[in-house]
């Protein structure tokens, strides 16, 4: 198995050296890519269970992951076909954790609702059409009665012509938009490269996962195989309980919190204190920095900390009247912007420069946007 010391970047670019990716690799992408949405729409959207976008790691693109992977080891065993070879199965995966991303809560469900909230439950007592509907363009939002009609109340399709039309206009703006959004993205990605690779020695647990779950001598471990059965029990009980019957015994696991043990003031003041087990959580965190790992929990007690402090000194735990976590987060995106923008080795202020071949001082010769296999 690949050693934990090397980055997955410098992993992902060694394997897309030995093996070619081939045309049919995208075009069952694009097959796949409708599939996935429909079901990543329906647990979220429809049966408001699994919600596997709010994680990090996508549990429908991992189970993909695997489905294909031991396809192409069942016809390589018998056949002696490699009808997915490994950079390819990357594809398959991070293609599929976009298209996830962008069919999840925080992207397409949540803008179906917003881009027709406006007109149809526009009222004299809310003035929308007066406040609202004069600011927002009417090409970036629906505005098709009967489209709205059909859409809140149902009894309709979205195939019908009418229907269709009246979505796609809208729709086209905000993928044009979205495309734009991954490419600044992918921009960023660039710049900041070097600086996470080369000074920060960053590990890339998520892009390390794939390469680990297509490696072979990964299910020769009896270590993997106690990992992995001990939480399918768990989770395999819980949901019998749930789903066939209480008859099944439920191992509580999570949601235990802590704050309701704690009644005496100023002590209580920590608030709600989860105490959850994720099998998952732990598996990714054997994958992360230890300093990472110990600023995960060692900041969240310093948080809780804050708070009874807080009550101590007679003011409120929450909202905007916190005297001490109130500037928390505008701190710590000022750090985070400083780190990234400015920094000791002034990463993104260098990056443009030396791409375009102007002279500016460098700290490193070898400091480049992207490295010479990419």
């Amino acid at each position: 198995m690949l050693p934990l010391t090397t980055t997955g970047l410098t992993q992902l670019v060694e394997t897309a050296r030995r093996e070619r990716v081939r045309p049919h690799t995208f075009v069952l992408l694009a097959l796949l890519l409708p599939l996935n949405a429909y079901w990543v729409g329906w647990m979220e959207a429809v049966k408001w269970t699994g919600h596997p976008t709010t994680y990090s790691l996508y549990f429908n693109t991992v189970l993909l992951l695997l489905l294909f992977f031991v396809l192409t080891e069942l016809v390589r065993k018998f056949t002696g076909w490699v009808i997915l070879n490994r950079s390819e199965l990357l594809v398959l995966y991070f293609g599929l954790g976009v298209g996830s991303a962008l069919v999840g809560h925080d992207q397409s469900q949540v803008l179906l609702s917003v881009i027709g909230h406006v007109h149809y439950f526009k009222s004299p007592t809310n003035r929308y059409e007066e406040l609202l509907i004069p600011l927002l363009p009417s090409w970036l939002i629906v505005t098709d009665e009967p489209a709205l009609r059909a859409m809140y109340i149902g009894n309709s399709s979205v195939w019908q012509w009418q229907n269709f039309v009246a979505w796609l206009k809208p729709l086209s703006w905000w993928w044009l938009f979205w495309g734009a959004m991954l490419a600044a993205f992918l921009g960023m990605s660039v710049l900041l490269i070097p600086r996470w690779v080369r000074h920060e020695k960053l590990g890339f647990p998520l892009a390390r996962f794939p390469l680990y779950l297509t490696d072979r001598s990964l299910y020769a471990s009896r270590l993997f195989w106690a990992g992995f059965v001990i939480p399918a029990f768990v989770n395999t009980l819980n949901n019998l309980n749930v789903v066939v019957s209480p008859a099944f015994p439920m191992m509580h696991t999570h949601r235990i919190n802590l704050g309701q043990f704690i009644t005496n003031f100023p002590w209580n003041a920590i608030g709600w204190t989860p105490l959850n087990f994720f099998p998952f959580a732990i598996g990714i965190g054997f994958l992360l920095p230890l300093d990472l790992l110990f600023s995960s929990w060692f900041f969240y007690l310093v948080w809780k900390a804050q708070r009874v402090v807080v009550a101590a000194l007679g003011y409120p735990t929450g909202g905007f009247g916190n005297p001490l976590t109130r500037t928390n987060n505008p701190s710590a995106l000022t750090w985070v912007w400083q780190r990234c923008f400015c920094g000791r080795h002034g990463t993104i202020l260098r990056t443009p420069s030396k791409t375009l071949g102007a002279t500016m001082p460098t700290v490193n010769s070898s400091f480049r946007p992207v490295g010479h296999g990419c």
